[in-house]
């Protein structure tokens, strides 16, 4: 199952334009590790900056890709 989501996370990465090797696997593994510190220890707060955060990430992976 855990492979299933880390395809469905490079697929979408690949639609967002952003076809590099292993990104769906860091993106997963970053969501997964908030998400299981969201049910250990609350703090919805700082899961969803948290999230905002590799989202901003990615993105900036994406700009410079583009530019390179």
């Amino acid at each position: 199952m855990y492979d299933e989501y880390v395809a469905a996370a490079e697929g979408e990465l690949q639609r967002a334009g952003l076809d590099v090797p292993e990104a769906g696997r860091v993106l997963f593994a970053a969501l997964d590790g908030l998400a299981l510190q969201q049910v250990a220890f609350g703090h919805r707060e700082r899961t969803e900056a948290g999230v905002a955060l590799v989202h901003e990430l990615f993105q900036a992976l994406l700009s410079a890709r583009q530019r390179a």
